[in-house]
């Protein structure tokens, strides 16, 4: 029993160590945003300000509220990217084998799923920013491309660092030690 849990535990941690990674990447792009903007509060510090507040909760000084905000959001990426490792390594089979393999653009595509249900449906949805169409443009653009840029690196990182990934990279080579077959016209794009 043992080792049949160890695989999806180590999947689900690989994702998260994933997560957390593309979350950093994405939080470097939105903090360059904000200072070539000069200044304004970034989506993730407005929701978690206002859950605080829904939750009568007021934490004491700008550090404090800093670090919650910060925890918050790539406690929400790790968890994102665990969910996009059971997607895409057969742990939940709903997605066909075909796309199953994680890259930059299956990637990106994930994280404009998780910006559309979350920042279309979601937080909107429990009152803590509105619908992307009554926000500022300017906010929702940005907010989109980080969310490209945080699912193109987590396809990056799943593909090169997960269990399945390694695995799967080693039984591309055929017996007879011949490169694996791509699909046309994708023989040389190193991250099909």
């Amino acid at each position: 029993m043992a080792q049949h849990c160890s695989r999806p535990v180590a999947v689900l941690a690989a994702g998260a160590a994933s997560g957390l990674a593309a979350t950093g990447v994405m939080s470097v792009l939105m903090l360059g945003w904000r200072q070539l903007a000069g200044g304004g509060r970034l989506g993730p510090a407005l929701i978690t300000d206002r859950a605080l507040t829904a939750a009568d909760l007021k934490p004491s000084g700008s550090m404090l509220r800093t670090a919650i905000q910060t925890a918050a959001h790539f406690a929400f990426g790790a968890s994102m990217g665990a969910v996009h490792a059971a997607l895409t390594r057969k742990l939940i089979p709903v997605i066909p084998a075909a796309i199953r393999v994680p890259t930059p653009v299956s990637g990106a595509a994930y994280g404009l799923g998780v910006w559309a249900v979350m920042y279309g449906v979601s937080i909107p949805g429990v009152g803590l920013m509105p619908p992307p169409a009554e926000d500022l443009p300017r906010r929702q653009h940005r907010l989109i491309a980080a969310h490209l840029l945080y699912g193109a690196t987590l396809g990056v990182l799943q593909r090169r660092h997960s269990p399945d990934a390694q695995r799967s990279d080693e039984e591309e080579v055929a017996v007879d030690g011949s490169p694996p077959t791509h699909p046309v016209g994708f023989q040389n794009v190193a991250w099909w």
